[in-house]
């Protein structure tokens, strides 16, 4: 039994000892290479400690997405495929915040930053414009869920070859891939408008103090 024969069949057909490695996997060839370059990146900056880079969020989302998917795969909840997009993306995005601050902390040298003032308005579009990713994509799937006998409703050949090349690249119209780009671009979203509420609150509630202004007793002390 080898990794590709857990991706084409489901928890209880683990125990059959057949390998079957005919397309399309539940999870197909494009998410298994994103993955494996995810998780080179992933290795690649660990080692390096360069600090926190788009790179190893990118690579970090990548690795995160397949293993959400992945589980899925193995272990299919018996709930609404909405609410395992939502739980899948919030799990996934309180990782990639927690990996960005570990990244951000952990570095090889002393980091040298420059402050970087946002006013109000532009941090509240930017949690509005990363809420956006994931409101949007949820609201499609819970309109057009995905089923994994999608491709044979379709109606002309022409239509169903096409879908069945995109299922033999990407991977069965079903949960699990569902949950992959759900969580691919879902996440991304979460997690920066997370980010940017805090920012927010922090740049609220920052207690700075008053500057002094002078008396005429200092004036006339100096």
């Amino acid at each position: 039994m080898n990794v590709f024969n857990a991706l084409t069949f489901p928890r209880h057909y683990l125990s059959d000892m057949l390998i079957d490695l005919s397309l399309p996997w539940a999870l197909g060839p494009m998410p298994l290479a994103a993955t494996a370059a995810a998780t080179y990146g992933i290795f690649r900056y660990s080692f390096r400690r360069d600090g926190l880079k788009a790179e190893a969020l990118v690579s970090a989302l990548g690795l995160l997405a397949f293993i959400a998917a992945f589980t899925v795969h193995l272990w299919r909840p018996a709930v609404d495929h909405v609410k395992v997009l939502l739980v899948a993306q919030i799990v996934c995005a309180g990782a990639l915040i927690f990996f960005g601050w570990l990244s951000w902390s952990v570095q090889k040298q002393v980091r040298k930053t420059a402050a970087v003032t946002a006013g109000k308005r532009e941090i509240i579009r930017g949690v509005l414009a990363g809420l956006a990713f994931p409101v949007i994509l949820d609201v499609l799937f819970y309109l057009w869920p995905v089923t994994s006998g999608y491709c044979g409703e379709l109606y002309g050949a022409y239509s169903r070859a096409k879908c069945l090349g995109q299922e033999d690249l990407f991977g069965l119209h079903d949960l699990p891939i569902e949950i992959y780009f759900g969580v691919l671009l879902g996440a991304f979203g979460l997690s920066a408008s997370i980010c940017g509420v805090f920012v927010l609150c922090r740049t609220i509630f920052e207690t700075r103090p008053d500057p002094v202004t002078p008396t005429a007793e200092d004036r006339a002390g100096d």
